[in-house]
């Protein structure tokens, strides 16, 4: 050891120590004497130059025994300027509760660790450092000029819990590009006033923020774009940022927790995930995320490996934006609350999620729920969820594929459309909730295709139900809750599951129609009763279908049409035909009796004995000849009922022909 006179008793018991690396202990005990912030007051006892510091650090103030083994020291004042840069530690440095008086400059430095425990220091610049271990500034260090480590490397973890960062500058924390072989922790009451710069940094251990508060009056409150974590990511039980938490584009290779969190941003995007990939889950349950001027949440292109859960409370007061996501686990909601004032509150257009997809126990969503175009691989589940868009689009989900199915159940309520029209569902549940449209469309379901389509709604919907060009392979409905306005046309499905419905009924469901007479719609249902074996439900159909085609006909079909009716059931029930005739040939025979022989008169020649039976068959029958007609000429009222029954019987044949062939071409 130096013997030198001059040299200060602290520093020779530094030396000392240095070289077995043992801590050189200055605290008194006393909590208000050792408090950092009462430095400017301790003894000379306790101050060391910030030189001899150096020195001892680099070889130029080390016992002659050989180089330290470490430099411990705490509740000291360090005077002077720390100056490292470009320096070779030959040991590692610990200063615990320690005031420093100028900024630290580590520049390009190398070491193999740097630890700065419950310090206070104005700054540090450690730019391009280079660490073998562990690099700390921690406990409640504070730096008010911030700490700038671009481009460092550091060989073990970054641990900054606790630390108190400020910046008149630039940001609190500097650390674009820099590399951190395990965890990086800024969690447990880290604070950087105005923010955190980690612009294309790489973790190959985890990132956590746990409890850590960030606020940036002029910026991202967390700048984290490109960055790449290989492993699991925390900002959760309390985080806190003012300011844009910005991600965009990077790569996590494990989960990322949100859980908790509480992001607002006056100025643009709350929370910008836009582009990432995470290889585990990602989670933002119980998050509050709010913003002014963007999203609270814009996750567009993001894939997700796992499950993304924005649950159990998660609140975003401006809106999700989740376009062209790929969610490869499940995409939960469940008691979400989303909003945004001009535009849709949550906006997933061309997603794909391979799972489930939640958005029930309680889901709130004040503006529209967008998933058009979307695919899923599983079922999508609305049970108890509440969409207020009041005169517009609640759920706009056209051309969605869903390969098992959407359910719409007890507790749903949509205040505005509800829209899946082109969508390819395995099967639709609409198992109780509440549609409200009043002045449009309540259901909007033109186009769909499913296997099964239960539309059960609690309540009758206020507003229409349209169901054009949809194709569906079993239909359930209930009259109870049938709309006052329905849209069929080119409607098909095979089954009617509710056998309670009589033709009847199902005829007034037809007559709901919002488009006057279609035929076809009238057709679909006579097939689908003929299919079942219901034959006569089946006539009864077709008939209705000819009556109430007969308001569109001018009044020469009307009469024709009523004809057709009257005589044969438009040709559904031709044995009418029969009860005519049969009736027309006992009025005919009657007559013609009391008429003969007065009124009856013999043709020239030789004739048959009159028969009034056989006569009326000749003269009501065209193309049948019993010789009667020819032999006995009628005079006067017989005459008159001759003409009339020769008129009724080419009446009934022309009904029965056209009947028959109207029936057979529907057939």
């Amino acid at each position: 050891m130096r013997s030198d006179a001059g040299v200060p008793e602290l520093e020779r018991r530094l030396v000392e120590a240095a070289r077995t690396g043992a801590m050189v202990d200055l605290c008194t005990g006393e909590p208000d004497v050792d408090a950092v912030s009462n430095a400017l007051a301790w003894d000379a006892n306790r101050v060391v130059r910030a030189e001899f510091v150096v020195g001892l650090l680099t070889g130029d103030g080390s016992s002659r025994d050989g180089p330290p083994r470490a430099v411990k020291l705490r509740g000291a004042r360090v005077t002077g300027h720390l100056d490292l840069e470009a320096a070779f530690l030959l040991c590692p440095l610990l200063l615990q509760d320690c005031y420093l008086e100028e900024v630290i400059d580590l520049c390009e430095a190398q070491a193999s660790a740097l630890r700065l425990r419950g310090c206070c220091v104005p700054g540090i610049n450690a730019s391009q450092l280079h660490t073998r271990g562990n690099l700390e500034f921690c406990d409640g260090s504070a730096a008010h000029r911030g700490v700038n480590l671009v481009d460092a490397h550091v060989g073990g973890s970054l641990l900054l819990d606790g630390a108190n960062l400020a910046s008149d500058n630039g940001e609190s924390l500097q650390a674009a590009r820099i590399i951190v072989d395990g965890t990086m922790s800024c969690g447990n009451g880290f604070t950087a006033h105005n923010g955190v710069d980690l612009l294309s940094a790489y973790i190959k251990g985890s990132l956590n923020f746990s409890a850590a508060s960030l606020t940036n009056r002029d910026g991202p409150a967390l700048q984290a774009a490109r960055i790449k974590v290989e492993d699991a990511a925390f900002f959760r039980d309390g985080f806190t940022a003012q300011g844009e938490v910005s991600m965009r584009n990077s790569r996590f290779a494990s989960f990322v927790d949100f859980a908790n969190a509480r992001l607002s941003n006056p100025d643009g995007i709350a929370l910008n995930l836009a582009g990432v990939y995470v290889g585990g889950s990602l989670v933002l349950d119980r998050a509050d995320l709010s913003s002014d001027n963007g999203d609270s949440l814009h996750a567009a292109r993001i894939i997700v490996d796992g499950t993304m859960s924005c649950g159990n409370g998660f609140t975003a007061h401006n809106g999700v934006n989740l376009i062209n996501a790929h969610i490869k686990g499940s995409l939960d909601f469940s008691a979400a609350s989303l909003a945004k004032r001009d535009g849709p509150a949550l906006l997933a257009a061309r997603i794909k999620v391979d799972d489930a997809v939640f958005f029930r126990n309680g889901f709130t969503a004040e503006g529209e729920v967008n998933i058009r175009n979307s695919e899923f691989a599983s079922f999508v589940d609305f049970a108890d969820a509440r969409l207020n868009n009041p005169d517009r689009i609640a759920l706009r989900a056209n051309g969605v594929t869903v390969r098992r199915g959407v359910s719409f159940k007890e507790g749903f309520t949509a205040n505005g459309a509800v829209t899946l029209a082109d969508a390819h569902v395995g099967r639709l549940y609409v198992e109780g909730g509440s549609f409200k449209n009043p002045d449009g469309i309540a259901i909007d379901l033109q186009g769909i295709r499913a296997s099964s389509l239960l539309l059960l709604p609690s309540e009758r919907p206020d507003g229409a139900i349209d169901l054009s060009a949809a194709q569906v392979t079993n239909f359930c409905d209930d009259p109870e809750t049938w709309p006052t306005k329905l849209h069929l046309r080119d409607f098909t499905y095979e089954i009617l599951e509710n056998d309670t419905v009589n033709v009847r009924s199902r005829l007034n469901w037809l007559a709901l129609h919002g488009e006057g007479y279609v035929p076809g719609i009238y057709d679909q249902l006579a097939s689908t009763y003929r299919r079942a074996g219901a034959v006569e439900e089946s006539r009864i159909v077709s008939i209705v279908k000819q009556k109430r085609r007969r308001r569109k006909l001018n009044p020469i079909g009307q009469a024709w049409n009523w004809l057709l009716y009257l005589t044969v059931g438009y040709g559904y029930r031709t044995w009418w035909a029969a009860l005519w005739l049969l009736g027309l040939l006992t009025i005919g025979s009657v007559i013609f009796a009391q008429a003969y022989p007065k009124n009856m008169v013999p043709a020239a020649g030789v004739v048959p004995a009159f028969q009034p039976v056989a006569y009326t068959i000749d003269v009501l029958v065209p193309l049948v000849d019993l010789g009667q007609k020819k032999a006995w000429v009628p005079k006067g009222t017989a005459m008159i009922w001759s003409w009339m029954l020769t008129s009724w019987g080419w009446v009934l044949t022309t009904a029965v022909v056209a009947g028959l062939t109207n029936a057979l071409k529907r057939d």
